[in-house]
């Protein structure tokens, strides 16, 4: 969650356009749809110049002091006044300091039950010297309105199952992870760490499953279920799934593929000389010198996953192992700026704005 702090400017009030415009940066980022609607808060102080005239008498203090120090007022000044300017700036900065806490007191963020959009909740006058911050106070705010929860239990999931995956009982983790930060479902103040968490915890306890790389008949590649599950496995992408209960002991009940079977290792006697077991197969080239290994081509949907996981780990055992990407996909016009959003999202969170561009 993201808590941005309105300019002293922009003051809340009833009917102010500002109201509006709050409304408007939550729906949309820049021109295109904001993602995650429900992981922002506006904080905006109330109307009035309270706040104004503290900061501006707490500059004209400031002043005073300058002017005395370069010697344009004139050196007859004793050293008690000297103190008594000091001293007013001090106190002039501690009511414009408390000032701020008292009259930033508005918060709004979404609510798609409002006809505006939004929430607004009135925090009440702060106090500096409060032992609660700012951010505190916003995140006590939304715990009494029942607006922020610290974590989610198997029960809440279970009940808030999209409609549309029951009858596939496989639910993406991205999709998962966007309904905690679109409003869908209650607020997490920090998500993805809850989520992997209660994930982890799910698995082992047979709660849900966890699966990765779906094919066409609806099943996949791995499974974990009633199981000790490492985090890394949590992504939170399109191709990795959270699995209800009854899909996942269903998808466990289904028989194993029949395992190759054992290649037992011959035993040379030890009287006859060595052979190699492939004479006719020879090393491409003189042993100090390096081949090359590239790989090109088109990969299936359902081998995505696999593609990392078993070649891509092998391809770490050279050097300079470089990876470069080229996707291409067909879209709905409708659809298209919704997508080129999301991907430009999960581009600047992998922090790969220099690396990917997308056209």
């Amino acid at each position: 969650m993201t808590l941005v702090v309105m300019k002293p400017e922009e003051e809340w009030a009833e009917g102010n356009p500002i109201t509006q415009k709050i409304a408007q940066w939550t729906r949309e980022r820049g021109r295109s749809p904001r993602l995650y609607p429900a992981a922002m808060v506006w904080c905006c102080r109330r109307s009035g110049r309270d706040f104004q005239d503290r900061v501006e008498i707490w500059l004209a203090w400031q002043k005073v002091k300058a002017e005395i120090d370069s010697g344009n007022m004139g050196p007859e000044f004793e050293r008690s006044e000297i103190n008594t300017v000091a001293q007013q700036i001090r106190n002039a900065e501690q009511e414009a300091v408390e000032e701020a806490h008292g009259s930033y007191r508005f918060i709004s963020l979404q609510d798609s039950k409002t006809e505006s959009g939004l929430k607004t909740i009135d925090l009440g006058a702060g106090h500096a010297g409060s032992t609660e911050t700012p951010s505190n106070r916003v995140i006590n705010a939304l715990r009494r309105e029942e607006l922020l929860n610290e974590s989610v239990g198997a029960g809440y999931l279970d009940r808030n199952w999209p409609p549309a995956l029951q009858e596939s009982g496989a639910w993406p983790l991205s999709s998962l992870r966007q309904s905690f930060l679109n409003g869908s479902l209650t607020r997490l103040l920090d998500p993805d760490r809850v989520l992997k968490q209660k994930i982890l915890e799910f698995v082992e306890k047979g709660d849900f499953g966890l699966a990765s790389g779906q094919d066409q008949q609806r099943t996949f590649n791995r499974l974990w279920f009633k199981q000790t599950l490492s985090v890394d496995e949590v992504t939170f992408d399109s191709a990795t799934f959270l699995i209800t209960k009854d899909r996942a002991e269903e998808l466990s009940a289904q028989p194993s593929p029949a395992p190759e079977p054992e290649v037992k290792p011959t035993i040379q006697d030890p009287r006859t000389p060595y052979t190699s077991p492939d004479p006719e197969i020879e090393p491409d080239g003189p042993a100090n010198e390096k081949g090359t290994l590239q790989l090109k081509g088109t990969v299936p949907p359902e081998s995505w996953n696999m593609v990392g996981r078993r070649i891509l780990t092998k391809l770490q055992q050279g050097n300079q192992l470089k990876v470069k990407v080229d996707f291409s996909v067909e879209i709905d016009p409708g659809l298209l700026p919704i997508l080129k959003s999301e991907i430009q999202q999960a581009i600047d969170d992998f922090k790969l704005e220099e690396n990917i561009i997308m056209e």
